[in-house]
């Protein structure tokens, strides 16, 4: 018994030492391989980390420039307001005009004449009978003002 033992253990051994020598060099190639991958992961995300710091960047940049433009605007709006200036705009016979043109689904409109206020401008009212995209079925009244725009439901 203690014979069969000694060649079973001599038998293992030998297997062992057999297996080492013929998977070593499969296992440092894998070895190999993922510390390139850890590498080229490391990059990878380093890049994305760089990119994403850029991006916010330049969005906030772009969001104080707006807010600097909205800013502005509200100025201007409220120094017009404390000047009294005001457009009327009338459409005869709305309703008419309306099925007339057809407009109703939300997100349709009708445009004033260009007039300014004062030195801003040029202005655009918008009536939006149905309402906007995203208000449907409750009329609403666009302010354009050069690009920017503003909407209000009632």
């Amino acid at each position: 018994l203690q014979e069969a033992s000694r060649w079973y253990s001599e038998q293992l051994e030998s297997r062992t030492e057999s297996w080492k020598k013929m998977w070593k060099p499969e296992l440092a190639d894998c070895w190999k391989q993922i510390r390139s991958l850890e590498h080229d992961l490391s990059t990878a995300v380093s890049s994305f980390s760089s990119e994403c710091e850029a991006s916010a960047e330049a969005a906030g940049r772009q969001f104080s420039e707006l807010s600097s433009h909205v800013k502005s605007l509200s100025d201007e709006v409220e120094l017009l307001s404390m000047r009294g200036l005001a457009h009327e705009w009338q459409v005869q016979s709305v309703m008419d005009y309306v099925a007339y043109l057809a407009l109703d689904e939300p997100g349709l409109w009708m445009e004033s004449d260009e007039f300014m206020l004062g030195s801003v401008g040029p202005c655009n009212l918008r009536l939006y009978p149905c309402g906007t995209r995203e208000k449907k079925g409750q009329c609403a009244v666009g302010l354009t003002i050069g690009e920017y725009s503003s909407c209000s439901s009632s």
